[in-house]
């Protein structure tokens, strides 16, 4: 009985309020400012008035207003909260926390660790992270690519993964934004025209096929997406000039080699690159070993450098004056 007065309570349609900095959510949180736009909702800053109580260190969360959309399709909203349960279940330092997923009346809401900082896609436009070398680089994506493996381990699919949801805080840590609020997940029950209704328009340059054909998202589709992020990111331009995966397969193109990448990563990121699923058969954990594995210079590069800078120390040894 309780459960149906809980159901019944969460149906009664309120006098729809709205929703605006300064508002109050749930009687607690109070929202501050906004601090990002996207399909399925705004995020605002907001200060959690349970911490602030308890003198918590961090009193702040970012909370996501999801869009009406829901309102229309409560399969959806039972599938998003679906994936919110298991994107919640997630325990990695590089992927946001979220805290819960819940509604007010008629808003629905997700909350989740408060981030400050830029997103990947900010910093690159700003040409901020170009003074990196490509090792530094390379550790970036590989933080990427093993959060993504760890998920995809716990069933959970990020479902539109691309440059605007990796963030970079302040404290220069890496975090996976939005992580399987797409309603990522192959195993949904929710209908696909539902699933369809809360999920945002994706971004072409990143989405796979299957994707854009409106089928859910899954593994294969992840590493499609880290794959484009990955060249863009290692290599300096998108492996299809921002093009979609349609349109690239329409006109046969294939991505040109990353100069000096070794060719064990350029092997497994061009396998992800694939724009058909079927010939895209590399894994997380593959694209992980691969660059792992060539990361370092061979140890004859080491063992040249080493003996040039032996001949150039001693060179500079006897141009210098003696000492009296």
């Amino acid at each position: 009985m309780d459960a149906v007065l809980r159901e019944l309570d969460i149906n009664v349609m309120a006098s729809p309020k709205a929703i605006q900095v300064g508002s109050v959510i749930k009687q607690r949180f109070v929202l501050e400012e906004v601090i990002g736009e996207g399909g399925m909702g705004t995020i605002y800053k907001a200060r959690d008035l349970r911490r602030e109580e308890a003198n918590a260190d961090q009193v702040h969360v970012a909370i996501k207003i999801v869009n009406d959309k829901l309102k229309q399709h409560p399969q959806a909203f039972s599938a998003l909260q679906h994936e919110a349960n298991k994107a919640q279940a997630l325990n990695n330092d590089h992927i946001v926390q979220i805290y819960d997923f819940d509604r007010d009346g008629d808003t629905a809401y997700i909350t989740m660790e408060y981030l400050q900082g830029r997103t990947l896609d900010k910093l690159m436009k700003n040409f901020a992270i170009h003074g990196l070398s490509y090792p530094q680089k390379l550790a970036l994506m590989l933080t990427v690519a093993k959060a993504l493996a760890y998920a995809h381990e716990h069933n959970c699919v990020h479902g539109d993964l691309k440059p605007s949801n990796i963030f970079i805080t302040n404290d220069n840590r890496v975090k996976i934004i939005d992580f399987g609020l797409a309603n990522a997940s192959t195993e949904s029950e929710a209908p696909k025209s539902a699933v369809k209704a809360v999920m945002h328009a994706y971004t072409p340059a990143y989405a796979s096929q299957e994707l854009l054909a409106g089928h859910r998202p899954n593994i294969a589709d992840d590493v499609y997406a880290f794959a484009c992020l990955a060249y863009e990111f290692l290599g300096g331009s998108h492996p299809y000039q921002k093009m979609s995966a349609l349109a690239a397969a329409e006109q046969k193109r294939q991505p040109k080699p990353i100069q000096y990448m070794p060719k064990i990563q350029w092997r497994a990121l061009r396998k992800g690159l694939q724009v058909t699923a079927t010939k895209r058969k590399v894994s997380m954990r593959g694209l992980i070993a691969a660059f792992s594995e060539g990361k370092s210079m061979p140890k004859w590069v080491w063992w040249t450098l080493g003996v040039v800078a032996i001949v150039i120390m001693a060179y500079v040894a006897n141009q210098l004056d003696p000492i009296i």
